[in-house]
Order: structure tokens, then sequence, then C-alpha cells
């Protein structure tokens, strides 16, 4: 159940209480500061509710970026051997006297490579491949040329990049 179900909920249930009330009896005079604080509450949930909801902000200060960052490429475990030779996984990296041989880190997901553009030698390249290659004329075949030359420069983009499409 939400905040505003809950309140919702809580002043249906005051209000009812208090026709209730108002209607089928007589009511003492010390019980007139209950009744206030009564209408003071029925008031403030009538006023909440009637406000918009809240709207959570995201934190992209630079910090918050660099926290998950270095999160990111943080390794999620370490896989050794234990001088019984036995396999171990842990979430902390072992101390040398823990372990024989090399400690390999695990990660959740390969670490992201920073993205490389192109050249002005890989867009001249392109160029020359749809020019003297596709033997295409920009002003004769024109968006024969742009699309030959966009899937020129997106070949090259994914080879630099790792890519394998």
């Amino acid at each position: 159940m939400t905040d505003r179900e809950l309140m919702q909920m809580a002043l249906d249930a005051l209000e009812e209480l208090r026709m209730e009330h108002s209607q089928n009896m007589k009511v003492p005079e010390e019980w007139y500061s209950y009744y206030q604080k009564q209408d003071t509450a029925l008031e403030a949930l009538r006023d909440r509710l009637a406000q918009p909801e809240p709207v959570h902000a995201i934190d992209i200060s630079q910090e918050r970026v660099d926290e998950t960052v270095k999160r990111e490429h943080e390794p999620y475990g370490y896989l050794w051997f234990a001088h019984q030779m036995e396999r171990r996984f842990t979430h902390y990296r072992p101390k040398e006297e823990q372990r024989i041989g090399e400690v390999t880190p695990i990660y959740t997901a390969p670490p992201k490579r920073e993205w490389v553009g192109l050249t002005s030698d890989d867009v001249h390249d392109a160029f020359n491949y749809v020019e003297m290659v596709k033997l295409l004329d920009f002003d004769r075949h024109r968006p024969d040329w742009c699309e030959a030359f966009a899937s020129a420069c997106e070949a090259t983009l994914r080879h630099k990049n790792g890519g394998n499409k």
C-alpha cells in the first residue's frame, strides 16, 4: 500500500467518524478539543492529498557518476586455488598466503570500452571507397552515394569499436 493510499484510507475513516458523531449524538463540551484536533488532521490530510505526487530527483552529480563508473569496473568476485588445491570463489581478493597461483577476477559484465570515433583519414578512406570502388558519383547518384558513404562509415566505426555486425 502506498503512502497516498494509506492517507486516503485514514481520511475516509476520520470523515466517516466525524459524520457519524455529528448526526447521532450531542457532544459534551470537554470533547471540543478532541474534535479540533480531528479537524486539523482532516484538513492536513486533505491538503496533502490535493498535492501532486513528488518527483524524485536523479543524482547525476559528477561524484555519483564517478562512483558508478568505479563500481561497474570492479570485479564481482575472485576465483583462486587454496593450498589444498580446492577451487574457491570469494567476493574479496585473497591474501597471498591464502592462495596458490594467480587470482582471476570475475566481472558481471565486460568492462566498458571508450568509444572510438572516425579520424579525417577514415572519412577520406570512406569517400574514396564510394568514389573509386563503388563507382558512384555524388552529382549523378546522390541517394545511392549517401547510403554507400554512410555504410562505409558505419563499417569503419564497427571495426574500430569491436562490433561484429
